[in-house]
């Protein structure tokens, strides 16, 4: 019966395979199996190795990136047109212990600035700069406030133990402004401006005074450092109004009122304009009384750039990148007007 059972099971087995045979052609299924062989069998191109992820660099980064380090240059440019306006000499500023204490404390208390705003602006970063290391997650909150103790304690101490009592008030001051900047002054419209632009500007105050001995006023070119701060103080002015309509979008939805959030972009735009062109014409005016009507007009055609980069900026958009554009291009004139005013300096010593 087994036998029986197992002889009809191979029947059924070899009926079907005729079957199958006859109603499927093989050769007609060749083209689709060889089509399927390679694309099963084809190797994927060649990819670039994943580069292991360094933890400790990736954080190093992200500290150096907070407290911005291209601003260190524009500030040392300050310092040195500063102390050299007031005294023309490398030699002498060289050796002028002062004068290079204060342009270290400048920038350890401009760096702090920077780290104090990313740490109370990490969510209105978030929208307007997600880039930045606080809003992005690479820096912690703790390491930016101890990095920041760490650039205001160097700060203090090369103060006090390098620098003459009327210096030492001006840091305390400088550090208490930019402590009380963000939670404070920064929702206080056009205030806070002008607070960013006095820190600005005062260092090229702080660094003239640091480089001389006795009364500023008494000096021969003092005219000079007058008419380059007030240049340095309202050009910063403008700019930071500029920087808050790059702004606009976060400050709103976080209730910062500034001159944009109150009265419109383009009503800031002309704020802007409106202090960048008397900034330019009353100051040549000052240096064409103080010297002649050749050194106003030279004054006036280096800072000519200015004017025409705002002008600019109304037809090309208030974008992020049309805005920061205009405020970066503003270094050049910038260099080439204390440059200016360093040469008349030395012309005078």
């Amino acid at each position: 019966m087994k036998l029986l059972f197992n002889i009809v099971k191979l029947a059924f087995g070899l009926l079907s395979l005729v079957n199958v045979n006859g109603f499927v052609n093989l050769n007609k299924l060749e083209p689709f199996q060889k089509r399927v062989s390679i694309m099963y069998h084809n190797p994927l191109p060649p990819t670039e190795p994943i580069k292991p992820i360094d933890p400790l660099k990736n954080k190093i980064n992200g500290l150096l990136d907070l407290i911005r380090p291209k601003s260190i240059f524009p500030t040392l440019l300050l310092n040195l047109s500063g102390g050299w306006i007031m005294n023309p000499s490398f030699n002498n500023l060289l050796h002028s212990t002062p004068f290079i204490v204060s342009a270290v404390n400048t920038i350890l208390v401009l760096m702090s600035s920077m780290v104090i705003n990313d740490i109370y602006d990490y969510n209105i970063d978030k929208i307007n700069n997600p880039s930045r290391p606080i809003a992005s997650g690479e820096v912690k909150i703790y390491e930016a406030v101890l990095l920041n103790f760490l650039l205001v304690g160097s700060a203090e101490y090369l103060s006090m133990r390098f620098l003459p009592e009327n210096l030492q008030l001006i840091i305390h001051f400088a550090i208490i402004n930019v402590t009380l900047y963000t939670p404070v002054f920064k929702r206080l419209p056009f205030i806070k401006n002008i607070l960013c632009a006095f820190l600005v500007s005062f260092t090229v105050f702080f660094s003239g005074l640091a480089s001389v001995s006795g009364p500023m006023t008494q000096h021969k070119n003092f005219g000079f450092l007058a008419i380059a701060l007030s240049l340095v103080f309202y050009g910063s002015l403008s700019n930071e109004i500029l920087l808050d309509i790059r702004d606009y979008e976060g400050d709103k939805k976080h209730n910062i009122v500034t001159i944009p959030v109150l009265f419109g972009k383009d009503v800031a735009w002309i704020c802007a304009k409106v202090i960048a062109n008397l900034n330019i014409m009353s100051n040549t005016l000052s240096l064409y009384y103080l010297s002649d009507f050749n050194g106003g007009a030279f004054l006036a055609l280096i800072c000519s750039p200015l004017t025409f980069n705002l002008f600019k900026l109304k037809g090309d958009g208030y974008t992020r990148e049309n805005i920061e554009k205009v405020v970066n291009d503003t270094n050049i004139p910038l260099f080439f007007t204390l440059l200016y005013f360093c040469l008349l300096s030395a012309q005078g010593a």
